[in-house]
């Protein structure tokens, strides 16, 4: 695993950590909440927890495919890895050229 993927790898599991403490806290007191004015007035708003768990499943369905967490995503890994042993020419990941041989 290169370095880079264990950086995506923890900021995955920061957003999963993230969204489930998020949606304790929706599921516990619901996804808005009250407040009174200086005059008496009620209002309601969404809570950040909610906008929080909201951004966090965006970041979760953007990091989660790269390590094959859907079954879309899954298959095109599977596909990439039979397809390596095809010969080709292309750039290995030091960035040398490789030539099929």
């Amino acid at each position: 695993m290169l370095a880079v993927d264990s950086y995506e790898l923890e900021m995955l599991a920061n957003a999963f950590a993230m969204y489930e403490e998020c949606a304790r806290v929706c599921n516990e007191s619901g996804v808005s909440m009250s407040f009174t004015n200086d005059k008496g007035g009620v209002y309601q708003q969404i809570r950040p927890e909610y906008t929080v768990m909201k951004n966090e499943y965006g970041n979760i369905l953007k990091h989660s495919g790269k390590f094959g967490l859907n079954p879309g995503d899954r298959d095109k890994i599977f596909k990439g890895l039979k397809d390596e042993g095809k010969k080709k020419k292309g750039f290995d990941t030091d960035g040398n050229l490789k030539i099929a041989k």
